[in-house]
């Protein structure tokens, strides 16, 4: 009986560091994730500080109006993306960049089919984006869409959601193109603002989205590999 009992000590000793391991770990996988969490929101909190300087905004002027849109910096010797369907046959084209600083744009080429164009400002050492790669792009991963919804008042805008859909192939101005889904807000004046990934690389410039009465979370952007194919014709024969 009294070997029973030393037994059952010893076996309630044991089973209670056990208990204390247990919760030990729990608690230290608790913060890890709570960790893992703080650390994945100050992430995209990083990538708006760092990219943001690199998104401008866009006023492209006609005899009946004005446009707003958006673009990117790609080149620090003021060299600008934008979508062509915000600037075509626009009189005047002026920037701002996130500062308010305003600068005139020339046109530097374009391609319509691709609903791209390169703008050019008298402007040096500029921040500029960098780009991901749009085949590696999947399903379900983080998006961030950043741009000047409704102009200048609103510049800087971030929304943050996923990529819902890939190769979307539509229509635009006439040409079929095959382009990223995403639900993070796009609105008028995001076209040409860029939309990012969990690494802070455009993977693709944000071109339009279904209007509000028709659907909800619907924006489409030109992937980045395509941006990149299209620009670079454009600077050869510039």
């Amino acid at each position: 009986m009294k070997i029973y009992h030393i037994f059952l000590l010893l076996l309630i000793f044991i089973s209670g560091m056990g208990f204390n391991n247990l919760i030990n770990a729990i608690e230290i996988s608790t913060a890890q994730i709570e960790t893992k969490n703080q650390a994945e929101d100050k992430k995209i909190e990083d990538i708006v500080k760092e990219e943001l300087p690199s998104i401008i905004g866009i006023e492209s002027y006609f005899s009946n109006g004005k446009i707003n849109a958006s673009g990117i910096i790609f080149r620090e010797d003021g060299y600008i993306i934008a979508n062509y369907h915000s600037i075509d046959g626009a009189e005047k084209i002026y920037i701002y960049f996130q500062n308010g600083e305003k600068k005139e744009a020339v046109l530097v080429g374009k391609d319509s089919q691709k609903d791209l164009a390169v703008l050019k400002v008298d402007k040096s050492n500029l921040p500029i984006v960098t780009f991901g790669n749009s085949d590696e792009v999947q399903i379900g991963q983080m998006a961030i869409a950043i741009g000047n919804p409704l102009g200048e008042q609103l510049s800087g805008t971030v929304t943050v959601g996923v990529i819902s859909a890939l190769n979307r192939r539509l229509k635009i101005d006439g040409y079929f193109m095959d382009l990223i889904q995403t639900d993070a807000a796009i609105n008028k004046g995001n076209s040409g603002g860029a939309l990012l990934d969990k690494e802070g690389k455009v993977i693709g410039i944000n071109t339009f989205h279904i209007p509000s009465d028709k659907a909800v979370g619907i924006g489409f952007a030109i992937p980045s590999n395509i941006i990149l194919e299209t620009i670079d014709k454009i600077m050869k024969i510039k």
